[in-house]
């Protein structure tokens, strides 16, 4: 996979984010997009999982801020997005956030905490981000990597990284918001 490649998967990343669609992201897109995730599994914003992604989201957009050296109360454009996704994804400490950030969006749509989602639970979280439940159900059969109908958290944490860093467009990680583009 090629630069290019990678820089039109976080414009996929930034149009999940922008959810007003404005073309610029701040940092209430983050805690939308937090919210709305947390009502698809019927929680209200002040659940403790919740709550946690909510968190999550918010160190997310410091991250990116702290990178590009806007200030939290700024907007990032498409193009800003994608290089400071670009540098990120390159530092273990942004790695081990993203793995943080996907631990806790799994364990909201984990109905019984048991570390595990079924087909319909995974499909219903990427269904929150945008992708159709087609594209979801095609990103579970490549995720479940060892074949037993069920993703993992640690399988949902490897593909969340994956997106990210990803040169190979057959890396399951890379079909996690639909077919690479």
């Amino acid at each position: 996979m090629t630069a290019e490649e990678l820089r039109r998967g976080y414009g996929r990343l930034f149009d999940q984010i922008d959810t007003d669609s404005d073309g610029a992201i701040v940092r209430s897109d983050l805690e939308q997009m937090a919210n709305s995730l947390a009502h698809t599994f019927g929680q209200t914003a002040s659940t403790p999982k919740a709550r946690d992604v909510r968190d999550h989201y918010s160190r997310t957009w410091e991250l990116l801020c702290e990178d590009l050296g806007v200030d939290a109360g700024g907007e990032i454009a498409r193009e800003e997005f994608g290089e400071a996704m670009a540098n990120l994804s390159t530092q273990d400490g942004f790695l081990a956030h993203v793995r943080a950030v996907a631990a806790a969006e799994f364990a909201l749509a984990d109905p019984d905490d048991d570390g595990v989602l079924a087909k319909e639970d995974f499909v219903r979280l990427i269904e929150a981000f945008g992708p159709s439940g087609e594209d979801a159900k095609a990103a579970f059969t490549r995720l479940d990597r060892d074949g037993d109908g069920r993703i993992r958290r640690e399988e949902y944490a490897s593909a969340r990284q994956e997106y990210l860093t990803s040169g190979d467009p057959d890396a399951p990680g890379r079909w996690l918001f639909g077919a690479p583009q």
